[in-house]
């Protein structure tokens, strides 16, 4: 995601010093970027975006109300209703929520935090496993490793299911989410309530296997099909 915003950035014409333009609309390598205002800082290496910022390709897209791109350090920063997408070759959608991103191109990482008062939020729609929603304190981002990580009071709801823990992993490419932190795992599987405890947990196949490492509680409870609670053990 990251290395192809910075990309097309990159490849926008320079201009003058402070060279200045309004409601823009630059047809660039694979999309196009929007924005009401665009200043070009040439000494500084420095291109700002303000007003609906946007850009678009056949993978990635993202939208801010501000936007600073630094050429030498190869860095984007994103402030005010921060949010991307990523289109994944499998099919799935993954989109996040936040108040303010940066973004380097060389690492392909991206950290997002939300606006004051909030927590970031993450949604990812998988055509084979469902769809599940995040939110955190923060979230990081590895485009090499394909690899979300979520900080601080991660909320994961999924199909009948939902963690709580600490810190969150999702691995794409291995459909796989680790819990840290003492994580709690509540769900409705097979006419049946759960829930499990431990130090660590790992979730694959969209909450279709679940397991607890370390000090591991937990109950299950069958109900009947209006939901009634048949027994615990």
């Amino acid at each position: 995601m990251v290395s192809a915003f910075l990309l097309i950035l990159c490849l926008i014409p320079a201009a003058s010093p402070a060279a200045e333009t309004a409601k823009t609309d630059f047809p660039v390598v694979g999309g196009v970027v929007r924005s009401e205002k665009w200043i070009i800082r040439k000494e500084k290496g420095e291109e700002e975006f303000s007003g609906n910022v946007s850009y678009k390709n056949a993978d990635y897209s993202f939208k801010s109300d501000w936007a600073l791109f630094k050429k030498a350090e190869g860095e984007l920063l994103l402030k005010g209703h921060a949010s991307g997408v990523r289109l994944w070759p499998d099919g799935s959608k993954t989109e996040a929520f936040g108040g303010y991103a940066r973004c380097l191109n060389e690492a392909q990482t991206a950290f997002l935090e939300p606006a004051r008062g909030g927590q970031v939020l993450i949604t990812h729609d998988d055509p084979k496993y469902g769809i599940w929603r995040a939110t955190a304190d923060k979230a990081f981002f590895d485009g090499k490793k394909n690899r979300l990580d979520l900080e601080g009071n991660a909320r994961i709801e999924g199909e009948n299911l939902v963690s709580l823990s600490e810190k969150a992993v999702y691995l794409h490419d291995a459909r796989s989410l680790e819990l840290f932190g003492r994580p709690v795992i509540t769900g409705t599987r097979n006419n049946c309530d759960f829930a499990v405890s431990g130090d660590t947990a790992t979730v694959t196949n969209s909450y279709n296997l679940l397991s607890a490492q370390g000090s591991v509680k937990g109950w299950v409870r069958k109900t009947q099909s209006n939901g009634t609670k048949l027994n615990k053990s």
